[in-house]
C-alpha cells in the first residue's frame, strides 16, 4: 500500500459518498485511475464495504 491508496482510504474514511471525480481531485490522479486504485484495495480485502455512518443523537428524532 502506498501513499495514494492511504490518501484514498483516508477520504473514503471521511466520505463514503464522495465521487470518482473528486476523489481523484484529491489524488491528483485521473477519476479512471482513483476508481481502480479503489477497486484493488477492495480486491485486496483491505475494503469490505461502503456504509453510511449514523449519529445516534439525529436518529433519536426520527
Amino acid at each position: 500500500m502506498d501513499n495514494l491508496d492511504k490518501k484514498a482510504l483516508t477520504e473514503l474514511m471521511a466520505n463514503g459518498r464522495i465521487t470518482w471525480a473528486e476523489l481523484a481531485s484529491r489524488m491528483d490522479l485521473s477519476s479512471p485511475a482513483a476508481a481502480d486504485r479503489v477497486r484493488r484495495l477492495e480486491d485486496k480485502g483491505i475494503i469490505k464495504a461502503t456504509m453510511p455512518k449514523l449519529t445516534p443523537k439525529k436518529l433519536a428524532t426520527v
